[in-house]
């Protein structure tokens, strides 16, 4: 370990440009050519990132050849770099010269299906006993009793085997002792006798049940519930969590049953978690589990060597073996000058070995990190061994050439927020920070003749008269504020709290009502049009909804948030499960095996529903009533099957998919889906789905997973095919993501996890009221963990590591009860406890940091935020409480920064407005939120496809004694566009010179008189007038949620509002004679447009509160104006 300069960055310090600077810099300087560097990050797109920066620096200080030489240097992530050297080196590794990748998903993939297939028939008995006994819970979106969790345990193992480099998963090895040995130190063995005879058991549980159950009502109702509860539950098997529920019922009514028998079933079976016959279950169990997994990976290597494969493991194990390999030590030697790494805190033991073995053979090493940041323990990183590193180089002088360098400057966010930063984690985090020995000179950025910076202040004090001190952890935690744009006119300070005083369900609220309050709450900021600092420009500008993001703790919360902001009118930005339900991957997944199979009934039923080619939609029900009806005039036994396939053929969606099958099938994959989607005009019939930019988000994911299939059959020697291609997006459940749209109209949502690295204008910080400590023994005690063995050195990272099985043996039980105060007092409690208080810690500094120019807080009535103080002594909420309503500013956090605080308390209605790009206002409206509803129609109704309904009468109001005459041929949308564009200049500036170059531009000349047309606007206008309106909406956009959940949405052309009423003016540009839009018989009949306005009057009345009192058409050409009663 030596030749290292460690670069502590902490977030928006500048790293990736202090990395661009430094290589740039020293090329340019003749320090080594750029070809030279071996840089690694852990995204491809950092890494991009830097190498087009670092050659664009080059390219402006006209050095174009080293600018070249960028493509030959070793940029990437780590395996992706030990693959070239793979590449390079095959020979030495023993593998085939045509080593072939094999993709994460094909990883993925494998496991799922190998891992399915290794137990044997006694195996898969053994496997449903245990999960009988442990009752197996899912977690997230999979709650409830999960039998497949042994699958989960086989893989953990697996994984943390092949990153820790562990070989040996015998029930001899080191990993296995100490799994069965650490439960025997959660539940030692008490000595008694006990045995879980189902039969005997189950006896003894319903007669307790029963007994129970005769109890009297008045005070007995929820143990009679328990009861019921646990018999059920035991009628086909008995878990351990069943047990414990039957021992705590039986303790209770023991003073109340006068029972014998249930004194003696509490007396035997209390604590029977201590039993040997426990203990065998839990080792028979974690036997099993080592062994699936050894097998596993035996197959799992022996698969790869039969095919030439290599995973990303094993990129990074057979680079780390090359390094040790003279030859290759030797070439690296004098081929690459310096090494770069880029977030070194979330390497793993693997990544860390080769790191340092890197420093043995490269003359200089440069690792840019912030251990405040390593919150990926759970990707198998580890956070302690990373530490141990840090402090090694931090607490170094000058032996091995070991140095730490200091980015001291905030350049991200304006000065409150890292002033709060600064204030809030500088206690919070020193603790698990090493002081940092450091010089004044590797302070970057500092310049001494620079003397009038905050920064050289800082060092002046710091160092006094001195060259080199040791920092406390406090005074690495700070930053010092850069931007100075908090001059500029901000709206609004740049710590925003908001506290959500709704009167409190039962237990204080749950997470449906608090995700509503604050998207309800969001929405309405956003239409106040604060402020942000744009950083291209650096120019203010308004907020927009994709400047947002909404961080939460888990996917299941983002996407509750984000369907709820959906609801409120908002677009979103997330990626989240559940690609394979939404309306765009059914209907192309319809079309790929209708390709295959024209006749397949399900496929066909499915897009009769969803993409109907009339504008009538059918529900299931009618659906099936057709099926049945066509199917029971088929014959009986002839000609049965011929009928029978030509159900639904003659809707025209069909002859389009019998024409790509005719004219397509030749294409590969990609190609035809990319075929599919135009020629179905796939986008065009999404947008009625609403979530436009979100569909064709997930229809272009679809398209690259049908690349990454092309990539897989060609690395599997595989051919394509639609088949295939269907079966791989089920293979694995990374292809079920639904993706982020990319829309500036679109709000963020994603978890706290997923936004290290990246920043936004506004951050939203949700689910401050989270608990670390809920569900702890099941989420962080009772789990797998790689562990050291004392005296482990942090220079040979892969030494003495071993794996700790561990899992909840309890189903859906929180706590174990009065054992818990044992379990409390143990070492390895109070360690894992200290582990996870210091990773929340990190996770809220990285939410924390992601703001730009506003961080807005919550918190909610009466709810403890129990995440936040972990820093603080007491929570925001309590300073918020004995606010009612309105906005005042205090100081929130006790850390010297104003924050303004707004107390909400209010229902979600009225209409909403965005601010548009040009500072204009375009209205939109608000609607209730409805329940969830299976989405196999369209989300949109157009108000032309409403239906009429009841008989109208339809009179003439107004004359215009005008007409307008098309000379010649006209498209009939063309005429519509130009006359409606005409009247929107009603009573506008210039309407003449307007109508006229509108009449040029739509090439009208000729067929349309610019001022016939607008004198007819002119009468118009005088029209509008006589009802005196207080303003005036054209083209009025508005939207309503029906009862049924479909969205009534649509422009209406003229809007007139009144004091106390509404006037709805609709303008067609039919072209024949009045007795044809008067005569009800007739084809062109007036009032066959009541069911369009009728829309719009329930749009309008929902938007203004308002009655709408008049619904008129204006039949321009004829300049008439109609009235519907």
């Amino acid at each position: 370990m030596k030749n290292i300069q460690f670069i502590n960055a902490g977030a928006g310090s500048g790293k990736t440009y202090t990395l661009t600077q430094t290589l740039s810099e020293d090329v340019k300087a003749g320090k080594y050519d750029a070809g030279e560097v071996l840089l690694t990050t852990f995204t491809r797109k950092a890494a991009e990132e830097i190498k087009l920066k670092a050659r664009t620096r080059l390219l402006q200080d006209g050095l174009s050849h080293e600018a070249l030489k960028l493509d030959g240097a070793f940029m990437g992530t780590v395996h992706s770099v030990g693959y070239q050297f793979m590449n390079k080196y095959w020979y030495l590794l023993g593998l085939s010269p045509n080593i072939r990748e094999m993709a994460e998903e094909d990883v993925e993939s494998y496991f799922k299906s190998a891992i399915a297939n290794i137990p044997t028939p006694e195996d898969m008995d053994a496997l449903n006993h245990f999960n009988r006994r442990f009752d197996f819970q899912g977690s997230g979106f999979n709650g409830g009793s999960d039998p497949f969790k042994w699958q989960k345990h086989v893989k953990g193992i697996i994984d943390m085997a092949i990153t820790n480099r562990i070989s040996d998963l015998s029930d001899d090895s080191v990993s296995y002792k100490a799994s069965v040995d650490w439960f025997k130190t959660m539940f030692p063995l008490d000595g008694r006798s006990l045995s879980f005879s189902e039969k005997e058991l189950r006896e003894k549980i319903v007669h307790l049940t029963r007994k129970v159950l005769e109890l009297p009502d008045a005070r007995n109702k929820g143990r009679k519930n328990t009861a019921k509860e646990i018999e059920s539950s035991v009628r086909y098997a008995i878990s351990f969590n069943d047990l414990w529920k039957a021992v705590d019922l039986a303790a209770d009514v023991s003073d109340k049953i006068d029972d014998p028998e249930i004194d003696k079933f509490v007396n035997r079976y209390a604590g029977f978690y201590l039993s040997p016959a426990f203990q065998a279950e839990v080792e028979g169990y974690i036997k099993l589990i080592f062994k699936l997994a050894a097998n596993s990976l035996q197959e799992f290597e022996d698969y790869k060597k039969k095919h030439g494969l290599v995973d990303f493991n094993d990129m990074e194990s057979m680079f780390l073996e090359l390094l040790s390999m003279e030859e290759v030590r030797e070439d690296i030697s004098s081929s690459v000058k310096i090494v770069m790494v880029d977030e070194f805190q979330d390497s793993n033991p693997v990544q860390l070995a080769i790191f340092l073995t890197l420093s043995d053979i490269v003359e200089r090493s440069i690792w840019v990190g912030d251990p405040k940041q390593a919150i990926y323990g759970f990707r198998g990183t580890d956070p302690l061994l990373v530490s141990g590193v840090f402090k090694k180089i931090a607490s170094s002088d000058v032996g091995n050439n070991l140095k730490a360098r200091l980015l001291k400057r905030s350049w991200r966010s304006r000065s409150d927020l890292v002033k709060m930063v600064n204030q809030l984690f500088e206690e919070a985090l020193a603790p698990q920070l090493s002081p940092i020995r450091i010089n004044k000179s590797d302070v970057l950025g500092y310049d001494e003749k620079g003397t009038a910076s905050e920064l050289a202040a800082w060092v002046s004090d710091t160092f006094e008269d001195d060259e080199s001190v040791a920092l406390s952890p406090r005074k690495t935690v700070s930053l010092i504020p850069v931007r100075e744009d908090h001059k500029q006119e901000m709206t609004e300070n740049a710590l925003i709290h908001w506290h959500f005083n709704n009167p409190p369900q039962k237990g204080g609220g749950n997470i449906n009502d608090w995700v509503n309050y604050l998207s309800g709450a969001l929405r309405d900021w956003l239409q106040e049009g604060h402020w942000i600092i744009d950083k291209t420009s650096g120019e203010k500008r308004k907020v927009r909804p994709g400047d947002v993001a909404v961080l939460c703790r888990s996917n299941v919360d983002v996407v509750k948030v984000s369907q709820q902001l959906r609801d409120l009118g908002l677009e979103v930005s997330s990626e989240t499960e559940g690609l394979s339900d939404t309306v765009e991957y059914r209907i192309l997944m319809d079309v790929l095996q209708l390709l295959v199979n024209p006749y397949d009934s399900l496929a066909v039923s499915e897009l009769m529903l969803l993409f109907p080619m009339t504008d009538s939609f059918k529900s299931v029900e009618q659906l099936l009533n057709d099926r049945i009806e066509f199917a029971g005039k088929a014959p009986e036994v002839e000609g049965r099957w011929e009928y029978l396939k030509n159900w639904g053929q003659d809707n025209p969606v069909f002859a389009r998919i019998a024409g790509i099958r005719e004219t397509g099938m030749h294409l590969s994959v990609k190609d035809l889906i990319q075929k599919a989607i135009v020629d179905m005009d796939l986008y065009g019939h999404l947008v009625s789905f609403g979530d436009e930019d979100q569909r064709r988000a997930n229809l272009q994911a679809i398209i690259r997973y049908a690349d990454l299939y092309n990539d897989h059959c060609l690395r599997m020697s595989e051919g394509e095919s639609i088949s295939g291609f269907l079966d791989y997006l089920e293979s694995s459940d990374a292809f079920n993501k639904q993706a982020a749209s990319n829309s500036p109209k679109a709000v963020n949502v994603l978890t706290y996890h997923k936004s290290k690295g990246l920043e936004w204008p506004v951050v939203l910080m949700f689910d401050l009221n989270s608990d670390y400590t809920r569900n702890f023994h099941s989420k962080h005690l009772f789990k797998t963990t790689i562990n050291s063995m004392a005296g482990t050195s942090v220079e040979k990272p892969l030494d003495n590591r071993f794996i700790r099985f561990g899992f909840w043996p309890f189903g859906s039980k929180k706590s174990l009860g009065g054992h818990d105060d044992l379990v409390r007092e143990t070492d390895f409690y109070k360690e894992t406890e200290q582990k996870v208080r210091e990773e929340e810690l990190r996770l809220l500094y990285v939410g924390m940091t992601r703001a730009r120019d506003y961080l807005i807080t919550t918190t909610f009535n009466k709810k403890e935020s129990k995440w936040l103080k972990l820093m603080l002594p007491e929570g925001p909420e309590k300073k918020c409480q004995p606010l009612t309503s309105g906005r005042q500013t205090m100081d929130l956090f006790d850390c010297g920064v104003d924050v303004s605080v707004t107390s909400h308390s209010f229902e979600l209605s009225g209409p909403a407005y965005f601010p548009d790009d040009d500072g204009s206002e375009s209205t939109g409206v608000w609607f209730e939120k409805a329940g969830a509803k299976p989405q196999v129609s369209p989300l949109y109704l157009s108000p032309s496809k409403i239906d009429s309904g009841d008989e109208v009468n339809v009179n003439i109001v107004k004359n215009m004694d005008y007409r307008l005459v098309v000379n010649g041929r006209m498209e009939n949308s063309t005429l519509g566009t130009l006359v409606h564009n005409a009247l929107f200049l009603m009573g506008k500036k210039n309407v003449r010179i307007g109508i006229e170059n509108l009449v040029n531009r739509n090439g009208a000349e000729g067929i349309l008189s610019s001022d016939d047309l607008s004198e007819m606007v002119s009468r118009a206008a005088l029209f509008v007038e006589e009802f005196k309106p207080v303003k005036i909406h054209r083209e009025l956009f508005m939207a309503v949620k029906q009862e049924d959940g479909h969205v009534l949405r649509g422009e209406a052309d003229l809007v007139l509002e009144r004091e106390n009423d509404l006037v709805l003016i609709d303008y067609k540009t039919y072209q024949g004679g009045k007795e044809q839009f008067l005569d009800p018989q007739g084809e062109f009949y007036a009032g066959k447009y009541a069911g369009q306005l009728n829309a719009y009057r329930e749009m309008a009345e929902a938007t203004f509160k308002k009655p709408v009192t008049r619904k008129l058409i204006f039949y321009v050409m004829q300049g008439a104006v109609v009235e519907l009663t």
